[in-house]
């Protein structure tokens, strides 16, 4: 085994590049304008890595299919819009004499992901390094955090060769290999979290190590690939996730997937000349381009690029090397004999499931307009929800802890620590494959609700419409459960995974509620023939407070991002809308008497105590009925008032999306 990593850290000092460039004295330098804007553009995305939430443009002609959250916003628009065309008569004019537009479009979007910043610093030149303290001190919290959530990197070999490297003071290194390390700096900063550190400044410093492994990726270009290459394409694209650089985050996968098979990482190799942690490292290599596809396929709503059939590989397994089935405890101090593998592995298996339900029920992501009728539905979704269980049941002991659910008075050992985090991980991407499951449901619903010629085919007592009511049900107990994870486990994030995937989770989770919610009132309001909710009125109070326990907890997660502030601004109209919709609804509208008390509190200046006061009186049978006439008819202003004519974007004054562009999401 060291012979192996031994031989890996003598090739890295074998002949790429100089860590110290020579003095190009009175020599000319040409640069290439078409190089730079083609592969790394320097303007910000109007789509953030992870899809999402993004600002339409007139020339956005970007494709983000039906999983998207974007797709799933704009679902939210068009139910929406034929509500409002459906009560126009009951509705008073809003529209001013000069037809004015109500909502105006957001200006182009400030180029950084955060609020306005202290200027990025540039890059400096790829081949300087950090201090060795600073250094080894980023590479133990790689491997506590990133790394072991995804071990295709193997510490050992990372600390030997830069151990060797700077024993030659770093003269004679591979690119590839200097890439790679950038790369784990980038990470390490850019998901650190002690405390008293602002998520602004870790962004700001990890740019820079992004910068010079950009840099150095740039030279590598149409060269022979090697396994650094591969990991470090990964690991870019995974950063970007968490950037506004959605078009980025697409390109350096298609660029890892193609390095990948380039030198045969999706194929067994003959052991006889590679070793068994070599095999190893490259194996998970490879589940590694198979997950990140997996991801990208699922929020971006793209096709795969990587079909089933190229996955022939066996599961990885544990191997006697270092951290690659070692971990430290979260705050990279003390080492522990902790077989972390099984997140990894469990999430391959996950996602093989996730990736029938976008195949099947999202039709591959392979046009932005799919229609799916209740039969279907009916023999396909139980079936998955059978897998899915099935998948739950098989998790190891130590991903079934609950740290959501019992709060902890004794001292928590690094085992405890380290797999209270992983639970926290497996649950949230369990829950999030079943509201992507049962999302299908509620949007061949809306389908049917929302389009006044659809077909008038009686499903209120069909088999296929009894099911879509147990649909319906799983679907909003998922979201809630969902946002009730992230809202609790937000108070202690070393315990949560990465918190773009958090927002990205909690966003997902309040827009499908949301839709549940239009649902539950529209019905009631129709005469088609549909499958009737049947949420008690606690659930529907409990999907209420639900966005403004999912506000509260991206407010936390994601302090400080443009993306988090614009899914606020985003909930709060939904959270408007919702409290119109019930008020013009025929039934109960009492469940979103929370709603109504936060925007109350929240308008006379008491936004910190905002949620607090919603939830007081929390059950229905205390609550006082109020009249919220009132405040519907303020609420009014901010809808556009001429829905009968056309299907408006009612988020566009937030940056959001124009029907029939695939382009955009809030989130």
């Amino acid at each position: 085994m060291a012979s192996s990593v031994q031989s890996r850290v003598e090739e890295n000092t074998q002949g790429a590049i100089m860590a110290t460039p020579p003095n190009p004295i009175n020599l000319d330098v040409a640069t290439f304008v078409d190089d730079e804007v083609c592969l790394f553009d320097a303007s910000e995305d109007t789509v953030d890595g992870m899809a999402t939430i993004g600002e339409s443009t007139d020339k956005d002609i970007r494709f983000f299919g039906p999983s998207s959250n974007i797709a799933l916003l704009g679902e939210i628009s068009k139910m929406l819009s034929a509500a409002f065309r459906s009560r126009s008569q009951h509705q008073r004019n809003i529209v001013h004499a000069s037809e004015e537009r109500l909502v105006s479009q957001m200006p182009s979007p400030q180029a950084s992901v955060f609020a306005p910043t202290p200027a990025t610093p540039a890059s400096s030149s790829p081949c300087v390094l950090p201090s060795e303290t600073h250094a080894m001190t980023m590479i133990q919290r790689f491997f506590a955090d990133t790394g072991m959530l995804f071990p295709f990197i193997s510490k050992e070999f990372i600390v030997n060769s830069y151990q060797a490297a700077r024993a030659t003071n770093y003269r004679r290194v591979k690119r590839s290999w200097l890439c790679l390390l950038n790369m784990i700096f980038a990470f390490a900063t850019f998901t650190h979290s002690p405390g008293h550190r602002s998520m602004e400044k870790n962004i700001v410093e990890s740019k820079v190590f992004f910068n010079r492994a950009q840099d150095l990726l740039a030279e590598w270009k149409l060269r022979l690939a090697d396994l650094e290459v591969v990991q470090c394409l990964l690991l870019m694209s995974q950063y970007r996730q968490g950037t506004q650089r959605s078009d980025e985050t697409w390109s350096l996968h298609g660029l890892a997937v193609h390095a990948a098979t380039q030198i045969g990482l999706h194929c067994t190799k003959s052991t006889s000349t590679i070793s068994e942690v070599d095999a190893e490292i490259r194996k998970r290599v490879w589940f590694g381009c198979v997950l990140l596809d997996s991801t990208l396929s699922m929020t971006l709503g793209r096709p795969p690029s990587i079909s089933k059939e190229y996955i022939m590989l066996d599961l990885p397994q544990p191997v006697s090397t270092d951290n690659i089935q070692k971990s430290a405890t979260l705050r990279g101090t003390v080492s522990t004999d902790v077989n972390t593998l099984c997140l990894f592995t469990s999430t391959i298996q996950l996602y093989r499931i996730q990736n029938e339900i976008i195949s099947r029920l999202y039709q591959s992501n392979l046009s932005s307009d799919i229609s799916i009728d209740l039969d279907f539905l009916a023999a396909e979704i139980p079936r998955i929800e059978h897998d899915l269980g099935e998948w739950q049941r098989g998790l190891v002991p130590e991903l079934k802890l609950t740290p959501w659910a019992v709060v902890s008075s004794t001292v928590e050992s690094a085992r405890d620590v380290v797999f209270e985090k992983l639970s926290v991980i497996v649950q949230l991407r369990y829950l999030h494959a079943k509201l992507l499951l049962h999302r299908a449901t509620i949007r061949t619903l809306g389908q049917r609700l929302s389009n006044p010629q659809a077909d008038q085919i009686d499903d209120s007592k069909s088999f296929s419409g009894c099911l879509a009511q147990q649909s319906l049900i799983q679907c909003m107990r998922s979201a809630t459960e969902l946002v009730d994870i992230v809202c609790k486990m937000s108070q202690v994030p070393l315990k949560l995974g990465s918190w773009w995937f958090s927002i990205y989770y909690t966003f997902h989770a309040m827009l499908v509620l949301v839709k549940c919610l239009i649902y539950h009132f529209e019905f009631f309001s129709s005469d088609k023939k549909l499958p009737c909710p049947t949420w008690s009125n606690d659930e529907v109070v409990e999907a209420a407070m639900s966005l403004l326990k999912g506000k509260d907890a991206i407010e936390r997660v994601g302090q400080g991002t443009r993306s988090s502030e614009r899914i606020c601004r985003t909930l709060l109209k939904m959270i408007k809308i919702c409290i119109s919709i019930a008020y013009s609804s025929s039934v109960d509208a009492s469940p979103v008497q929370p709603l109504f008390n936060y925007l109350e509190s929240a308008e006379q200046g008491h936004e910190s105590r905002a949620v607090e006061m919603s939830n007081m009186n929390s059950e229905m049978s205390n609550f006082e009925r109020r009249d919220m006439r009132e405040l519907s008819e303020r609420f009014e202003a901010d809808l556009p008032g001429f829905w009968m004519q056309s299907d408006l974007d009612i988020f566009t004054d937030l940056g959001g999306l124009e029907v029939g562009l695939s382009g955009l999401i809030a989130s």
